[in-house]
């Protein structure tokens, strides 16, 4: 299930997200026993406490957007994980590497310094059971 991204600081859905979101309602549809959990991350810029809190009001905007269009809240589950859990991307070398804010900090190319950012801001879906 492809994941969302969020804007710096926000926990508002932006209108692509919608679109991925839609597709994960008739997946939920279509496999209407299975829970899933919500994860949604920060970038590492601010207190951890501010971004657990961010985190988590980013897996509410998504848990409220799958209920409005007709998901039952036990079917969801969301949990914010602040910056503990960096995504892992393929680097301009190829290699897989570890979004860590010592990764980030250690590059000099300010563009991709906010891509990476950019991929830690994010919620991804994780099937947690299936009856």
């Amino acid at each position: 299930i492809e994941g969302i991204e969020y804007d710096y600081n926000k926990a508002t859905l932006r209108p692509a997200s919608k679109e991925i979101l839609d597709n994960l309602i008739e997946f939920l549809e279509l496999n209407n026993n299975l829970k899933i959990e919500i994860r949604s991350h920060t970038d590492f810029r601010g207190t951890d406490k501010y971004n657990e809190d961010l985190s988590q009001r980013r897996a509410q905007s998504v848990v409220d957007y799958l209920i409005e269009h007709g998901i039952p809240m036990e079917r969801l589950v969301p949990k914010g994980y602040g910056e503990k859990m960096p995504a892992e991307v393929k680097h301009t070398d190829g290699s897989t590497v570890v979004l860590t804010p010592d990764f980030i900090k250690s590059l000099s190319d300010k563009d991709l310094i906010e891509e990476y950012h950019q991929r830690n801001r994010r919620t991804a879906f994780f099937v947690l059971e299936q009856d």
